[in-house]
Order: C-alpha cells, then structure tokens, then sequence
C-alpha cells in the first residue's frame, strides 16, 4: 500500500530590521505620521510640528537558492551605512521576440513551478504557479502591486514554439473575462481537455509549453503581460524600509507605516521575529512601543511580536507592519532598539514508501 511521507528543509535568511527613536526638535518630514486622539477614539494625521518620520534606508531586495544565506542590510541611521546588501537576482531569459511562454514537465507529483510575469516587456507584475495532479493541470496567476487582470487567454504547445510562430491571445483554446477585475486566478484544465482542443496529450516527464497572456490594468496605465520564465531561485525578498528615524517634538501617542514585505517562494515560508523591544536611551529610560499588521488596530507588545509565527502559503505574499510610539515626558536624546526577522523556506519533498 502507498502512502505520502513528506520531509523538510529550510532556507533561512536573516533580515535585520532597525527602528531609531529620536526625540528632538528639528529635522524634515518624509512619512506619514498619525497621532491617536483619546477623546474621538481616532488617528489623526499630524504635520511636522508635532512628530515626523524619515526613512533613512534605500529599499531592500534580495533572493537566494542556496542552503544557506545570510543577507545583511544597512543598520545605522543617520549615519553611513554599515553594509550593503548583497542580491542574487532572479533569473529571466527571453524566449521569443515580443511575448514570453513557460516550459513545464509534468510530473507524477503535485510540487508547483513559479515562473514570472511581465507586462510591457519588463515590469514584472506577479508570478505564475503550475503543478498538476493526474487529472488536471492548474495555472494560478497572482499580481502584485496593484495591478489587475481584466482577460486572460491560456494556450498548450506540444512543441517548443520558434520565430515564426505568432500567437493569437484571442484564438487562445481557454480564455476568462474577469468581471469584477482580479488579482489572482485558477485555470484547472482537464488533461483530456488539452488533448481535445490542443491535438495532443500531455505525457509524464515530457516538456509542454504554456502561453499565457493578461490583459492588465493599474490606474490609467493598461498593458499587456505575459508569464515568462521559471523563478529559479527558490526564494525572494524585499523590504521598503528597514531603519526608520522618529523625531517627536511634543507629547503623544503616534504611529505609522513601517515598511512593506514582499515574498516569492516556490515552497511555503515561515516568518518569526526576534529581539525586538521598547527603545532604551542611554540613561536606560525606555519609550512604550507596539507593533501592527496591516492597518492602525489591533496593537501588539514587542514581546508579544518575538513569539508570534506568520505562515505564507506559496506564490507571491505580502503584508505591512506599522509602528506605534507613546511619548509621555521622557527625555530628549537617542532611544534605540533594533528587532531581527528571520524567513525560513520550508522546502517539501513527497516520498512515496511501499
């Protein structure tokens, strides 16, 4: 009898992440500041007279497919940094001259593929996810960065196409308005289906080559997008932010926007976070501190931060974190804490045991 064992390996990457409390009286304002009024229960913006925040770092972008990596990021504010980040960029070959296709075998297994989407050419957008079962093959698109699909047009190839084929997204076999426009989507195509409409028959561990086009949207901006090459590294990362300067000028409850996250990975990621507390000034006077996810509510203690674990299914992820600082009298100087997330790649293997 057949049964499924499933083994793991984990890719770990160290993110530090440094947050500098600085109470004095004069510098720029470059980030949105929020003060809690207690009579209202609401968060108000506030102007530069009373907080302001600056983003002292350069976004942050990294990705990795080796066992083990370690990506350092720059840790000192308003001074110079003290590293650089070190990136390993995601592999993207161009195939054909004006539109992109994927290469994918199918397996006996269900481990999904990544492979990248790119409109206008060049903008990357998203990420295409493709495994199948015995069955059926599964495309999921999924985008990024506010951008939406209003069709989208999939087509199979037995053969690898060459310079003078010219795809017609319209006369594409399987296509989808999507009305209300979407992020993301499945196609679950029978493999009888490919057979019936495609004139051939997909065979395990043969190559098939997948054409999928979107028509995509952002704001006023239209464009057309196509799923291009597979993601080889297995694990991808960036950060907006990771040293914010507080400068607070009068007491008061403020918060703010930290930093946004962005993940791909072909395997499920596991996020913790480590040694984050209130910041401490020299004197061993500290400021109260809280932490959120996506949105100004539900406030959390740094010590309640360092045990919470943050599961990302596979594909393209993302979330926010936002900063909460009480000042109530302390004194003007430095206060300083620094808080590390780590990022463990949890890779899946299916072992069939007789």
């Amino acid at each position: 009898m057949l049964s499924d064992r499933k083994t793991c390996k984990r890719l770990l990457i160290k993110l530090l992440v440094t947050f500098v409390l600085i109470t004095v009286f004069n510098v720029s304002n470059a980030q949105t500041v929020y003060r809690y009024d207690s009579t209202t229960g609401l968060w108000k913006m506030v102007d530069g007279e009373d907080a302001s925040l600056n983003l002292v770092t350069q976004p942050l972008q990294g990705s990795s497919s080796a066992a083990s990596t370690v990506i350092p990021l720059q840790g000192t504010v308003a001074i110079e940094p003290s590293s650089v980040l070190e990136t390993k960029s995601i592999s993207l070959t161009t195939k054909a001259r004006w539109y992109y296709y994927m290469t994918y075998t199918v397996t006996d297994s269900s481990q999904e593929r990544s492979y990248q989407i790119l409109a206008g050419q060049n903008i990357n957008i998203g990420t295409v996810m493709v495994w199948n079962d015995t069955a059926r093959i599964y495309i999921k698109f999924e985008l990024t960065n506010g951008w939406l699909a209003n069709q989208s047009h999939l087509n199979f190839l037995q053969n690898e196409p060459d310079d003078s084929y010219n795809p017609v997204p319209g006369q594409f076999p399987f296509k989808t308005n999507h009305s209300p426009n979407v992020t993301t989507y499945t196609y679950q195509i029978p493999l009888a289906e490919v057979q019936s409409k495609c004139s051939f028959s997909p065979q395990q561990g043969e190559p098939i080559y997948i054409l999928l086009h979107l028509s995509v949207k952002k704001g006023n901006q239209n464009e057309t997008a196509w799923a291009g090459s597979e993601i080889t590294g297995c694990f991808s990362v960036s950060i907006s932010a990771t040293n914010l300067a507080w400068f607070l000028r009068k007491p008061g409850d403020y918060a703010t926007k930290a930093f946004d996250v962005n993940v791909i990975s072909n395997y499920p990621v596991v996020i913790t976070f480590k040694d984050f507390d209130n910041p401490i000034n020299a004197a061993g006077v500290s400021l109260r501190t809280y932490f959120a996810f996506d949105g100004l509510g539900n406030w959390i203690t740094p010590s309640d931060l360092n045990s919470i674990t943050k599961t990302l299914e596979p594909g393209t992820s993302t979330f926010s974190m936002y900063h909460r600082v009480i000042l109530q009298g302390q004194p003007a100087c430095i206060y300083f804490s620094v808080g590390t997330i780590s990022f463990a790649v949890v890779m899946v293997k299916s072992q069939i045991i007789k």
